[in-house]
């Protein structure tokens, strides 16, 4: 998603009709074309910073990360205000396995004076990706909650923003998004998801028993619209009750529903 979304961007405004002749012969396919285009606008100072944007699309295209990423680092070295190159970086340090850094070359496109996607749902999903890959929680939080203000029936970003609030100790907040996300993709595999969130704390020994009959309840639904296939449970799901024994409560009932659930 992320791949198309730049190929939309990178080519929608390039910045000069040589920058765009090279775009279009890589789009061809035509590899040397577009290098060639690079290296002369690499040659004046002008358009050198397209240059090494063009270079490291072609770079990229043909297997070279490293060099395709030096490229782009310069590129974003002469122009800074170009978002659009920022992104670029950003996509390919992430990638490329440097989540730390492609966090920080993500907020440099948002901090960039040309920023055309800005209100792209998809770009801040991505920039949370990186944050949380590089253990920047709050960051990619306070993306996803942009996603799905952008796009409220982007499951994907509801879902993701669901399992870190929770583990923010955020529950209420967590239920309402995965809530949401149930509303636009009722899926077996994300109603069993709902039903297994369980809150970390409990107010009163009445709010266990609540919070237990909910899950017996929402387990009996699925086990009423059986038959239906769960692929890999262990990702589409990526929970287990394992709270439930800190209730006190015999689980061997609630287990067992589980079980024939899955």
């Amino acid at each position: 998603m992320m791949r198309s979304l730049l190929h939309r961007l990178l080519r929608g405004a390039p910045r000069s009709s040589t920058l765009a002749a090279g775009l279009e012969a890589l789009d061809r396919g035509d590899t040397d074309k577009a290098l060639a285009i690079a290296q002369a606008l690499c040659g004046a100072d002008a358009s050198r910073a397209g240059g090494q944007y063009l270079r490291g699309l072609v770079l990229e295209n043909r297997g070279a990360q490293p060099q395709a990423i030096a490229a782009l680092r310069e590129a974003c070295a002469l122009a800074p205000q170009e978002g659009v190159f920022q992104l670029k970086l950003a996509q390919m340090l992430d990638a490329g396995g440097d989540a730390a850094a492609g966090a920080a070359a993500f907020e440099a496109a948002f901090g960039a004076a040309d920023v055309p996607f800005a209100n792209d749902a998809l770009v801040h999903f991505s920039a949370a990706g990186a944050h949380f890959r590089s253990g920047n929680a709050q960051q990619a939080i306070d993306h996803l909650r942009v996603a799905v203000g952008l796009k409220p029936d982007f499951v994907e970003a509801q879902v993701n923003l669901a399992r870190l609030l929770q583990l923010d100790g955020s529950f209420e907040d967590a239920a309402g998004h995965m809530d949401r996300a149930l509303q636009f993709q009722p899926s077996a595999a994300l109603r069993l998801r709902r039903a297994l969130m369980l809150p970390a704390v409990f107010r009163s020994r009445q709010h266990i028993a609540q919070v237990r009959s909910e899950l017996d309840r929402r387990l009996d639904e699925l086990l009423a619209d059986a038959p239906y296939r769960l692929e890999d449970p262990a990702v589409t799901i990526a929970t287990a009750p394992f709270l439930l024994a800190y209730h006190g409560e015999d689980d061997r009932p609630l287990m067992t529903k589980l079980a024939q659930v899955v």
